[in-house]
């Protein structure tokens, strides 16, 4: 009975061990004395932490300046995690290198909200919720979009990123 309760222990110990370590994935890249984050490690931090409905895909970048209707030369890196379409939840993330490239990335996020609206207004009118409450956030020249059930959540994943860096 003692081993058995030793044996639970460690496997309660581990299982909190893992736990705490999965919530710090963001690993900074340093460069020239600035910790920078870069837009993938963002993305896979929040798409980690953020509580979906549907399965999330990492998008190939090509295809993602795509769906954003971007150019290559307009940004630095993007990382987009995308659901397989049945519902709305995105997360986006995409990296400027000057003040009007950010211009150009919230104009590109107005017109992904609006294109997905037009899109699941038939399809799936539930989602328009979530369409209608788009989390958005800035980190230096990094510039986020979330849509999920819950804005409250995303808001505070993104303040974590940024407290981190």
């Amino acid at each position: 009975m003692k081993k058995l309760n030793i044996i639970l222990m460690i496997v309660l110990v581990s299982i909190f061990v893992m736990e705490s370590c999965a919530n710090d994935q963001i690993v900074p890249m340093v460069t020239d004395d600035e910790t920078q984050f870069s837009a993938t490690e963002i993305a896979d931090y929040l798409e980690a932490n953020i509580t979906v409905q549907d399965y999330m895909e990492a998008l190939d970048p090509e295809i993602a300046l795509n769906l954003y209707n971007l150019d290559a030369e307009a940004v630095s890196e993007i990382a987009v995690y995308a659901s397989t379409g049945a519902t709305a939840e995105e997360i986006t993330v995409i990296s400027v290198d000057d003040e009007m490239g950010g211009d150009v990335v919230k104009a590109a996020f107005d017109s992904r909200i609006k294109a997905q609206k037009q899109g699941f207004a038939n399809y799936v009118p539930e989602e328009l919720v979530k369409l209608g409450e788009p989390v958005f956030g800035e980190i230096g020249n990094v510039f986020i979009m979330v849509i999920c059930d819950n804005p409250q959540e995303a808001e505070q994943e993104i303040t974590n990123c940024s407290e981190r860096i």
